[in-house]
């Protein structure tokens, strides 16, 4: 069965985000408008101009994307 919707970021990607988030002190919304909008972050992060990028409500919240992390 397939699930609709876009498929998740790579996890990295998205650790960057998190960690340059809490360094400049952005709200989700903020973040999601930088990402789009400044070059050497989007080049950053991995992404490209002509793919998808993370907005608001796709950047986790919180401690969500570390919840099913295990350490061995």
């Amino acid at each position: 069965m397939q699930k609709g919707g876009q498929p998740p970021f790579n996890p990295v990607a998205m650790l960057k985000v998190r960690v340059v988030q809490a360094q400049h002190n952005l709200f989700d919304a903020r973040t999601g408008f930088i990402i789009r909008d400044r070059l050497s972050w989007i080049r950053f992060f991995g992404f490209f101009l002509a793919g998808s990028m993370p907005y608001e409500n796709t950047i986790p919240g919180g401690q969500d994307m570390f919840r099913d992390i295990t350490y061995a």
